[in-house]
């Protein structure tokens, strides 16, 4: 809230707080059918005019469903022509007992601005988007702006709309080096969701590395794998075996 001030409602309120008939004058006497109004004439240089058409003429103008479009107003509403530097015509609308509504019209059907009102006694609160402005005995004491902070959302865990793939295996080797610095094969296989175990094979005196590969791919081949994609996360001097490995498989 900002601090308070005092100043005149007459030099800084675009619409009046007071609603008397002594302080506004005489409401414009209007037509209406079906408890709607019809026909609200305004004098205007001598020309009698309908302000109803110049407000829907106005509508026009404004894109739909946008919260200054009017099109009807019932016959409580009241319609002031007030007098002032800028003429204008002030309707009133009574909300509740204690509240009113209040909207300024140019005299060619423009909406200026409108404000609801909340009365207390002698003060009065009005509303204006997120602007209360405070009055007290017709003076206007302060204002305030409403900030409203979008709260901090807790974390949720979103649902999962896939599926997990269960068709996908792991190929997986073991090296060693030799005195002539090059990597050699000593252990190798594979793992899928079709086995309850690994698959391994190891080097030993009847088996040798070359054989050792081509007993797994005999492996791989079967028709049970035919489904599986084969992923290795090996590097370097030990990748070629499993490249080799599933580019055969592909033929």
């Amino acid at each position: 809230m900002v601090p308070s001030i005092r100043i005149s409602t007459t030099a800084s309120l675009s619409i009046p707080s007071n609603t008397e008939e002594n302080y506004l004058g005489k409401a414009l006497f209007v037509v209406g059918e079906n408890n709607i109004v019809t026909y609200i004439p305004v004098n205007i240089q001598g020309v009698l005019i309908n302000l109803l058409d110049k407000i829907n003429e106005k509508n026009h103008l404004i894109r739909n469903k946008h919260k200054d479009i009017r099109t009807s107003f019932d016959m409580s509403c009241k319609f002031y022509h007030i007098k002032s530097r800028i003429d204008y015509i002030l309707v009133i609308r009574i909300l509740k007992d204690n509240q009113v509504e209040k909207i300024k019209y140019s005299l060619s059907g423009v909406l200026l601005s409108s404000v609801v009102d909340t009365t207390d006694g002698n003060k009065v609160s009005r509303f204006r988007g997120s602007e209360t402005l405070h009055i007290v005995d017709n003076i206007a004491m302060d204002k305030s702006n409403k900030i409203t902070f979008k709260p901090i959302e807790s974390y949720k865990v979103k649902s999962r709309t896939w599926w997990a793939n269960p068709n996908i295996g792991v190929i997986d080797l073991e090296t060693y080096l030799e005195d002539d610095n090059i990597h050699k094969l000593y252990a190798l296989g594979f793992r899928t969701n079709l086995n309850e175990n690994p698959v391994v094979y190891y080097i030993d005196k009847k088996f040798n590395r070359n054989v050792l590969v081509l007993n797994m791919i005999d492996e791989l081949l079967r028709p049970k794998y035919k489904n599986i994609t084969f992923y290795s996360h090996k590097k370097r001097g030990r990748l070629w075996c499993c490249i080799y490995t599933k580019d055969f498989i592909r033929l």
